[in-house]
């Protein structure tokens, strides 16, 4: 059965989709003491659709762009990237970046948003998987300073 078992196969990308991952928290955080200026709740997912639509487009700028262009520049087919935020339930024929947690060492976890729960910008929300790419959980949640990233082209 075709699933997820190309993870492991393929190119690693894990210093992109690091420094990509790096720079979207980086560009967040450092948006923080403007929303608080401005009375916006930055850190509040579901009281905020303003917010959570920018985080969105941050997210396709910043990092789904980057494999755009990677993908571009090397002639691969660039098949669509999961949607930021969205309860997707496969991830078998998206691309997606893949979180390595510490906390969840066998767990295949892919990355769906950014969330702050003791401290500004804190917690990933992951959606785990099956070896086969079926989301079986999509509320992970995932201390953001104690993981690595990786991409893989599907």
């Amino acid at each position: 059965m075709d699933g997820l078992e190309k993870l492991a196969d393929t190119k690693n990308y894990e210093i992109e989709s690091t420094e990509a991952m790096l720079l979207f928290k980086s560009v967040l955080s450092e948006m923080i003491p403007i929303f608080q200026k401005t009375d916006i709740k930055w850190n509040m997912l579901d009281e905020n659709d303003d917010y959570y639509t920018l985080c969105e487009t941050l997210f396709k700028m910043i990092v789904v762009s980057k494999f755009e262009t990677i993908a571009e520049r090397k002639n691969i087919e660039f098949k669509q990237f999961a949607n930021y935020g969205f309860h997707h339930k496969t991830m078998k024929d998206l691309n997606f970046i893949q979180v390595i947690s510490y906390d969840h060492p066998n767990a295949i976890l892919s990355f769906n948003y950014i969330i702050s729960k003791n401290k500004p910008i804190d917690v990933l929300v992951c959606n785990m998987l099956d070896k086969q790419g079926k989301v079986i959980d999509n509320n992970v949640e995932v201390n953001i300073d104690k993981v690595t990233y990786n991409f893989n082209f599907r």
